[in-house]
């Protein structure tokens, strides 16, 4: 049960719950009703439209002991993670907000129980609701049977609500009315292949003032609807940091009208964002220890962390953060031809490397690995929203300060092979996509360079462990031979404790004091 915001979709399942159990007390059969969300004040309005005490088989109350909720004895309530081991096997699943669950739980939830009813707001401006239709919903529906309803009238306030009319032409959320209409929508709709081939052979790309998406209300919604329909997570946010912020720079591709030259439409929109240069200098050398972090810059510093090197945010990057294009014209260079705009822009004005940050999927990766883009950094995380781990992807343009790749890539390897000891389910993201590097042996001297780096730094305290963890599993691993047997099984199990969930943070600092011994008296031999 999908819609906006105010429309009812709570409640709903505080009435299909209520409608389960007079159906299960007139028949006297057994419905197992339980229900989940993220925090359970979320289930608030659910809980609300459920009755305080429900007739039982002979017609009269269920008596409550003093302070006790019906919810909890009729609608138990169970954490995302734990509803599969502790609710009954047969259960009617009840989930509200759906968007701030992680996708993997909601699939195995849905996979594991008979029936399960879903609801959340679909919206990019709540949660990653849009994310939940564009990313997980297909997929679910790939897996089992299921029956989409949509709320479309408003449940909290009246229909035609100016208030909400307001917000929804602020966030782009619905297409503009009247007269602006027709020229706001030209060919949303899939035009036909005589029209794909003469619009494409004019497509215009061009770079927007910010002006002009003040000035210019259709430009803006074409821009901004255009941004949400594609991405799982634009939000106000981004609307604002793309009106205000000076690094952040917007372009768009456009096709002329068939009937009238005078007006265009916008197909495909890039939101690039200018980072790194000499404006990081006095703080170079922190980002690259981690010790420091500044808002935005994302390439320069993620490269400079990643092979501890301040030089690196130096280089002049222009990172891609959104490029969006309309879905009539998947698949037919679009979106290259736009990519091709912004790295000459770059170009002219000296820019060192286009950049790009996203949640790896196979198609996607192979999409900019076609524009010339290479694998720079694997992301170490699960984005909650899509499920899917970030990849930084480099393209040189023009007169690069030269960054080691043979290190970056040696790097990579390293956290592989990291990953596949330490983060299960982020290897197994990764496997599919990049089989070759479960396989690709680092090279050795890149590798001995970037790990006698990170011990060095290790042991003179100006690294943390995490961030020193991929080099020590490479030492234990490529030291087995030449370690003697207890300093091997040290080393070991100071790496397995450190990783150890729910262990002491004192045990840990001690865990380490006696780690940073070991890995001392193996430096100074080695040196010696």
């Amino acid at each position: 049960i999908i819609g906006g915001r105010g429309r009812g979709k709570s409640t709903s399942l505080g009435a299909i719950a209520k409608s389960l159990l007079t159906k299960s007390n007139l028949l006297e059969e057994s419905f197992h009703i339980v229900t989940t969300a993220l925090h359970k004040h979320q289930l608030s309005a659910a809980y609300q439209a459920f009755p305080l005490a429900y007739p039982s088989s002979k017609g009269e109350q269920t008596n409550l002991q003093r302070g006790q909720k019906v919810q909890d004895i009729a609608l138990p309530f169970y954490s995302p993670d734990e509803i599969i081991a502790l609710a009954p096997n047969t259960a009617v699943v009840l989930i509200d907000e759906v968007a701030s669950i992680a996708p993997d739980l909601i699939t195995r939830i849905v996979m594991h129980f008979p029936h399960v009813v879903i609801t959340g707001t679909t919206a990019g401006y709540e949660g990653s609701g849009n994310g939940f239709v564009k990313r997980l919903l297909p997929h679910i529906m790939s897996l089992r049977n299921i029956d989409i309803y949509e709320l479309l009238r408003p449940f909290r306030w009246l229909e035609d609500d100016p208030i909400e009319a307001c917000f929804s032409s602020i966030l782009s959320t619905e297409r503009p009315s009247g007269e602006q209409a027709s020229a706001a929508q030209l060919p949303f709709s899939k035009p036909s292949n005589e029209t794909f081939t003469n619009s494409l052979a004019q497509l215009k790309c061009r770079l927007i003032k910010k002006r002009d998406l003040v000035d210019d209300p259709i430009l803006y919604h074409q821009i901004f609807s255009l941004l949400s329909d594609a991405h799982y997570q634009t939000a106000p946010n981004d609307i604002v940091r793309t009106l205000d912020a000076n690094e952040c720079v917007v372009f768009v591709a456009e096709i002329n009208d068939m009937d009238n030259s005078n007006l265009s439409t916008v197909i495909a929109v890039a939101i690039v964002f200018k980072e790194g240069g000499t404006i990081l200098d006095s703080i170079a050398g922190e980002i690259s220890l981690g010790k420091r972090r500044v808002q935005g810059h994302l390439t320069a510093q993620a490269l400079s962390l990643q092979l501890f090197s301040p030089e690196l945010c130096r280089n002049s990057f222009l990172r891609v953060n959104r490029i969006a294009v309309n879905q009539a014209y998947y698949r037919k260079g679009v979106a290259s031809k736009l990519l091709s705009h912004c790295e000459h822009y770059a170009f002219q004005r000296n820019i060192q490397y286009m950049s790009v940050s996203f949640g790896c999927t196979q198609n996607l990766y192979q999409f900019w690995l076609s524009n010339q883009y290479i694998l720079a950094k694997l992301g170490q995380r699960i984005d909650t929203a899509s499920g899917t781990a970030s990849l930084l992807m480099l393209k040189a343009i023009s007169k690069p300060k030269q960054i080691n790749h043979r290190q970056l890539n040696a790097s990579i390897i390293l956290d592989v092979d990291y990953y596949s000891h330490t983060n299960k389910r982020l290897s197994h993201l990764y496997l599919p996509i990049f089989p070759q590097l479960y396989k690709q042996k680092v090279d050795a001297n890149a590798s001995k360079l970037l790990v006698d780096k990170s011990l060095s730094l290790y042991l003179s305290k100006q690294i943390n462990f995490r961030k020193f963890a991929p080099a020590l599993l490479n030492i234990i691993k490529r030291n087995t031979s030449n370690l003697g047997v207890l300093n091997d099984t040290q080393l070991l199990e100071y790496f397995e404790l450190m990783h150890k969930k729910g262990e002491h943070k004192e045990v840990k600092q001690a865990t380490e004091l006696l780690l940073r011994n070991v890995l001392g008296k193996l430096d100074t031999d080695r040196k010696d």
